[in-house]
């Protein structure tokens, strides 16, 4: 990644569901690992679903982030 690219949306959110990354600044037993997002993403995907995530530039996530999964 190219410090001061613009990133799109689409490419934020998979920034954010890479395997490994993590916002903590320290490592713990529940924090900072990085494991967790891309299990959701693999997990969501696998039941046929998406997420879908919008975002609030300087402020995280916005309305409407929605986690779709279909009727069964």
């Amino acid at each position: 990644m190219q410090p001061g690219k613009t990133l799109s949306e689409a490419e934020i959110a998979d920034f954010i569901f890479h395997a490994g990354f993590s916002t903590a600044t320290e490592v713990s037993q529940l924090a900072g690992r990085g494991v967790g997002m891309d299990v959701v993403r693999t997990e969501v995907a696998a039941l046929g679903g998406r997420v879908e995530m919008r975002f609030t530039r300087g402020q995280g996530t916005a309305s409407p982030s929605t986690c779709r999964l279909p009727l069964r």
